[in-house]
């Protein structure tokens, strides 16, 4: 197992997803298409072919030995970083496969995959699996990056078409995207020639998240040390600079309160209550007796 190191975390927080670039070998990749997209031209082709799987089922119960999506899931890179947001004995939430046919017409809406989330001390993830080349002209799927710290009802954005600073995600066949439950995102149009697959697979958490990435390469000492705001992050294990970013679609008074969010955020899977970005946070938790 290969868990997730300070930088990528960072990210994860900043972000609210990682892309990890053809993770699958070709192999699995071919596997994968031919056990659930071969012959397929729409979701529910798709999904018929799936393993049912109970909410609530841990995940290492989930799929047979001999299933494709047991040799996806027991990938250590996808298996650490799964166990590094989660901790351990995460269980599914539920599955499902998107399968877009060619010269499609319109774009799914904006939206995030959750009711109003009020919780502060959890959060699901959801593994996205790509087992095919995504090009541009494929669509692949849409992000907000940063736009976890938003909680919202899951369809009430979806009057918003493009918003500054948004990524379309395209990639080699195999990448994995791990989304936060919350994240903004969209599958959009597929313009190609090809069948566009991909995989969704949500997991929640059955116990506390903290602490189970790679620390060995964390300081508290040195994440918690003030710097002036909006001052470039030096490298990408530079926590304070990392989630002091500004994403371009915010302004800059309620990007303050990303950054709170944030904050909220690394304290949950660092354990350091202390640290403050900015001591935006620290000063609304200031109640002199």
């Amino acid at each position: 197992m290969k868990r997730l190191c300070v930088g990528e975390m960072t990210r994860f927080v900043r972000d609210g997803f990682l892309k990890l670039e053809g993770l699958l070998p070709e192999d699995l990749c071919d596997a994968f298409l031919a056990a659930y997209v071969a012959d397929c031209t729409d979701d529910r082709c798709g999904r018929a072919r799936l393993p049912v799987v109970s909410w609530g089922t841990p995940l290492t119960d989930a799929f047979d030995d001999n299933d494709v999506l047991s040799r996806v899931v027991s990938l250590p890179e996808l298996a650490g970083a799964i166990h590094s947001l989660l901790g351990p004995g995460c269980k599914v939430d539920h599955h499902v496969m998107h399968i877009r046919g060619p010269k499609q017409a319109v774009s799914q809406h904006l939206h995030c995959d959750s009711m109003i989330d009020a919780r502060d001390a959890a959060f699901d993830i959801q593994v996205l699996i790509y087992p095919q080349n995504v090009t541009r002209a494929m669509g692949g799927t849409l992000v907000i990056p940063g736009s976890h710290t938003r909680k919202v009802g899951e369809t009430s954005i979806a009057r918003y078409q493009n918003l500054a600073g948004q990524v379309q995600l395209t990639g080699p066949a195999g990448t994995v995207l791990i989304l936060h439950h919350n994240l903004w995102h969209a599958g959009r149009r597929n313009a190609s020639d090809s069948v566009r697959a991909m995989y969704k697979l949500r997991l929640n958490p059955t116990g506390p998240q903290t602490g189970h990435w790679d620390m060995s390469g964390y300081d508290a000492a040195s994440a918690r040390a003030p710097k002036p705001l909006h001052s470039p992050a030096t490298c990408k294990h530079d926590v304070q600079g990392q989630l002091s970013f500004f994403h371009p679609w915010a302004d800059i008074r309620s990007a303050h309160l990303d950054i709170i969010q944030r904050t909220r955020l690394w304290r949950l899977l660092s354990g350091d209550e202390e640290f403050s970005v900015h001591h935006f946070l620290s000063r609304l938790e200031n109640e002199p007796a």
